[in-house]
């Protein structure tokens, strides 16, 4: 059997996620948990996941370089 590669939380898969569940901010709900799982990622002792977490906005959003 193959094995399941599980998929990093995104803003947007989290406000889905809360939109199934009827919550009623989802967007607000989501923000909030991408705010603590980033934070979480950014401290993490592991250096490679650290290093890859560093240059993600605090929603975990790949931040984009100023030409």
């Amino acid at each position: 059997m193959k094995k399941k590669t599980k998929t990093e939380p995104t803003l947007k898969s989290m406000t889905a996620h809360y939109k199934k569940r009827g919550f009623k901010r989802p967007a607000a709900h989501a923000k909030q948990y991408m705010l603590g799982y980033t934070a979480a990622k950014k401290g993490s002792i592991d250096s490679k996941t650290a290093k890859k977490w560093s240059n993600r906005d605090k929603f975990g959003r790949v931040k984009k370089s100023k030409k």
